[in-house]
């Protein structure tokens, strides 16, 4: 991921001024950031997997649960 995306997080010194903070500190908190936002969209999608599969063993079962019922009639 590239902090890039974020507009305005090159202006660190800028930041640091506003915020009284040193600018060294901003610099970890945007390293921890991307190396975070990186770790997320990646379990974001083993959540979307994860997803999937439960949608698909969803359909299964209430397709069984349809055949049973049918057959019980």
């Amino acid at each position: 991921m590239h902090l890039d995306r974020f507009p305005g997080w090159s202006r660190l010194s800028q930041l640091a001024s506003e915020y009284k903070l040193p600018p060294n500190v901003l610099r970890e908190w945007r390293t921890a950031a991307g190396s975070n936002l990186t770790s997320l969209e990646e379990r974001g999608d083993d959540v979307a997997k994860l997803r999937a599969s439960y949608e698909q063993q969803l359909d299964e079962l209430y397709g069984q649960i349809g055949r049973l019922t049918t057959q019980l009639v």
